[in-house]
């Protein structure tokens, strides 16, 4: 119910603040979804074997395994959002756009996650 594939966008529902975000997607990603949501019927997006809602705690297990199995030093969901918002902040150098796409509300906040130094 949260994608529209035809319209090539998805909503958020659990974003941060429990706010409702709705994304565009690029077409790649659309692509990809319409492969994987192929045959199933209205159930989660991200499930588990069993077929049930996917975890934020299986999430980070999941992660925690690719990372292992790819001899990559572990690192957490929120490590990830780190690295994004820096490396968006370091392509870019615009630290609205980083608090844009991090949900930010706060510039400073946004500052101290992609390591603004003068924010």
């Amino acid at each position: 119910r949260d994608l529209d594939l035809d319209a090539r966008v998805a909503e958020v529902r659990t974003s941060k603040g429990l706010r409702r975000t709705r994304l565009d997607l690029p077409h790649e990603v659309t692509v990809a979804l319409t492969r994987l949501l192929e045959g199933r019927a209205d159930r989660p997006l991200f499930i588990t074997k069993a077929g049930s809602r996917l975890t934020r705690r299986q999430a980070a297990r999941r992660l925690r395994t690719w990372c292992d199995r790819a001899r990559v030093p572990k690192v957490g969901p929120h490590a990830l959002r780190h690295t994004f918002a820096q490396g968006l902040y370091g392509k870019t150098g615009n630290l609205e756009d980083v608090r844009i796409a991090l949900q930010h509300s706060s510039l400073t906040s946004t500052g101290i996650y992609a390591g603004a130094r003068d924010s």
